[in-house]
C-alpha cells in the first residue's frame, strides 16, 4: 500500500541522525519505487504516525455520510428476498 502525501503545506528541513541499516533500508525501498530518499521517509513516518494515533473513522468516511438512498431492511428481510427475482 502507498501512501501519497501533498505537499501542499510548506516543508520544513530537519536534519536527523539514523541508524546505516535503516539508511540502506530506506534507500533499497527508494530505488525499487523509483522515488527519492525523501519522499520514502515522509511516507513511512507518515504511515508510522497514522499507526499510532489510529483512524479518525469520521474523517475517513465524511464522503459517504447521508449519502445513501433507499429503504432500509434488515439482514434477515433481505435474505426472504434473496434469489426471488430469478426466473427459473
Amino acid at each position: 500500500m502507498y501512501y501519497i502525501l501533498a505537499m501542499t503545506a510548506p516543508s520544513v528541513l530537519k536534519t536527523i541522525r539514523i541508524p546505516r541499516d535503516l539508511d540502506e533500508r530506506i534507500m533499497r525501498v527508494a530505488r525499487a519505487r523509483k522515488q527519492d530518499f525523501s519522499t520514502v521517509l515522509r511516507e513511512a513516518a507518515a504511515r508510522g504516525l497514522a499507526d499510532e494515533e489510529g483512524i479518525d473513522m469520521a474523517d475517513a468516511l465524511i464522503d459517504f455520510i447521508g449519502k445513501s438512498s433507499g429503504i432500509a431492511e434488515s439482514p434477515k428481510e433481505t435474505m426472504k428476498r434473496y434469489g426471488r427475482s430469478r426466473h427459473r
